[in-house]
């Protein structure tokens, strides 16, 4: 009997030195996704489970540090599984995994799986593709393999995100979807930017794609970012250009376009629809009838809308600001900004928008910036402006029916240092049913639009006088330039221009070659037009500002080159000195640029704005 209790009380002692092992860990939550030990914050009342491979062994629940604990394990090989819809307590949030423990098994993106050595980026879990069911070992995805020799398990830690995106599918319940950030986004008060981590590889050169069956709903929070930059699924870190133009095209005068990494194909009425403050980053939007509509603040930088589609933009409240934007391709209007929009818009490009009835930008706002941004080849208004105060400034309105149409609710408008040319049916131009007041059109280059150059109020009548009333005309009147002369060479002299204006209006001089042999070409060889001006557009179209304003420009016959202002006196004379301008010489094919007669033409704007037409060129005079 005796005997029988001593090995009884051995055999206990035994048992309890090989249960006596703790597994431990933390759950934390990884806010910015970037898989980073030091970023990582305690996850309270989430579920860890122990497996076997036989089976479900217990459960444990967080502390309010995120810690668990399985005491008095036994030896032997387990696995650590959570699960990530028991992470955080709000409705519809469904966290994807972004941090692993050492053990930890990992989607390698070549369809299988990797066992961390060293804790670390464990992006999608062990498939970054499929969703998360931690009932039973086999489609649980948040794993990591145990082996209990006698000593305690540490730092079984795991790291989770609702800001992270891991794979490019869509449908409802698609954990680390791009749907379920916005899902997320909903329910998560505060700022969420998403963190683009697709577990795989594309395409060499093509973009990840994200195709949506429905519709996403709006965001509803503030602070929400959608990013599309591209970072590694294997170190959390960039990898992409963050949608700058790693190789800008060598001589072409419009804005770099990004280079984006997702694209997202969207379908219904809005792409992405912003109820509260946000931000889009590197990201192309294809498709739906309008690709962005927002009515509330918003900032979209180094992004693309493109695709079939009616609007690019619609803005109907807040402050707007777009940087590094490429929008084509709609039918309606690239960008729409309507309401109490504070619109700032620069370094972007809106073509193929709108149609022959609409505006490839429509502003019925005020205040509204465009800066350095390029509005090209629409095939209707470049640029609408229907509001007060808005600003048109080093940009490119080339190639559209007609250039910017000022609808008679705008005034106090600026467009200045802008290239306008090439635009069929006018360049600047106040709507015929109305007229346009104190919009200052000032130090533009002007070449080959159709219709009227600066056509704003009633066009001036041939008088030996310059009628002077605003009022009655919807501007200020159109100056005469009665006399020229030259002193020096050519590049190298100054022209002195004289004539007659409105009282106290600045007048500004453009100077123009006049070549007649082009104009007899174009007539007589019109399918030569088109060649014309793709090497005017190619060569000499360019963003304005302060600096070279009388760089020579190839000469045709409706090039209106600003070179330089001055003040008309009380009795309306007025007289400028500006420098004589090189002849380029440029052959086009089988036209022929050389040639040709140079003269001047002057527009005048007054205290309140009002500018006028373009007076009828004078030949200069030389010596």
């Amino acid at each position: 009997m005796l005997v029988r209790l001593s090995s009884a009380i051995a055999a206990l002692a035994l048992t309890a030195t090989a249960g006596a092992a703790t597994i431990s860990g933390t759950i934390f939550d990884d806010p910015r996704a970037y898989a980073v030990r030091s970023e990582l914050r305690p996850a309270a009342s989430a579920t860890v489970m122990l497996y076997r491979d036989s089976g479900l062994v217990t459960s444990a629940t967080t502390a309010e540090n995120g810690a668990y604990s399985f005491p008095s394990v036994a030896d032997g090989s387990y696995w650590i599984a959570v699960d990530s819809r028991s992470i955080g307590s709000r409705a519809g949030a469904w966290p994807e995994q972004t941090y692993g423990p050492v053990g930890a098994v990992c989607d390698n993106g070549r369809a299988a799986t990797t066992t961390l050595v060293a804790a670390g980026p464990c992006y999608g879990g062990r498939f970054a593709a499929q969703s998360d069911d931690p009932r039973q070992l086999a489609t649980a995805k948040h794993v990591a393999r145990i082996s209990v020799a006698g000593a305690d398990v540490r730092n079984v830690d795991f790291g989770f995100s609702e800001n992270v995106v891991t794979n490019v599918k869509d449908g409802t319940n698609v954990q680390g979807s791009l749907r379920q950030f916005v899902t997320n986004a909903n329910a998560v008060e505060g700022p969420n930017a998403m963190r683009f981590v697709p577990v795989g590889s594309a395409a060499a050169g093509e973009p990840w794609v994200i195709r949506l069956t429905s519709p996403l709903p709006p965001l509803r929070h503030s602070g929400t970012t959608v990013d599309g930059t591209l970072h590694s699924f294997l170190t959390g870190r960039a990898v992409g250009s963050g949608g700058y133009d790693l190789q800008p095209r060598s001589g072409d005068p419009r804005p770099p376009r990004p280079h984006i990494d997702l694209q997202i194909i969207t379908t219904g009425d809005n792409g992405l629809s912003f109820e509260a403050p946000g931000a889009i980053q590197v990201i192309e939007i294809r498709d739906g009838l309008t690709g962005v509509r927002t009515s509330s603040d918003l900032t979209m930088e180094r992004s693309v809308i493109s695709g079939s589609g009616e609007n690019g933009l619609v803005a109907t409240a807040g402050t707007v600001t777009l940087r590094h934007v490429a929008i084509s391709d709609r039918s309606q209007h690239g960008i729409s900004a309507e309401g109490n929009t504070l619109l700032d818009v620069s370094d972007s490009e809106v073509t193929r928008c709108g149609s022959t009835s609409g505006s490839a930008v429509a502003l019925h706002v005020s205040a509204a910036v465009i800066a350095r941004c390029s509005v090209t080849n629409n095939p209707g208004i470049g640029i609408e402006v229907d509001g007060r105060g808005n600003l048109i400034r080093g940009s490119q309105v080339v190639d559209n029916a007609v250039g910017i149409v000022l609808r008679p609710r705008a005034t106090n408008s600026n467009i200045v240092y802008n290239d306008i040319v090439w635009n069929h049916s006018g360049a600047v131009i106040g709507e015929a049913s109305g007229t346009a007041k104190h919009n200052r059109v000032a130090t533009n280059h002007f070449n080959e639009n159709g219709g009227a150059v600066i056509g704003i109020g009633s066009a001036p009548e041939e008088s030996s006088t310059v009628a002077c009333d605003p009022e009655t005309l919807g501007t200020t009147g159109t100056p005469r330039v009665d006399a020229t002369s030259t002193t020096g060479t050519e590049g190298e002299g100054e022209i002195a221009v004289e004539g007659s204006a409105c009282p106290n209006t600045t007048v500004e001089i453009y100077t123009s070659y006049v070549t007649s042999e082009l104009r007899q070409h174009i007539q007589e060889n019109a399918q030569d037009l088109s060649s014309v001006r793709e090497a005017l557009k190619r060569n000499e179209v360019e963003s304005r500002d302060n600096t070279g304003l009388t760089r020579p420009r190839l000469p045709s016959v409706g090039e209106f080159n600003f070179a330089g202002s001055a003040t008309a006196d009380a009795s309306g004379h007025f007289r400028a000195v500006v420098p004589w301008p090189r002849q380029l010489s440029h052959d086009e094919g089988t036209i022929d640029f050389r040639g040709g007669a140079l003269s001047v033409a002057a527009i005048a704007f007054d205290r309140d704005g009002n500018t006028s037409h373009f007076s009828r060129r004078k030949l200069v005079q030389t010596h």
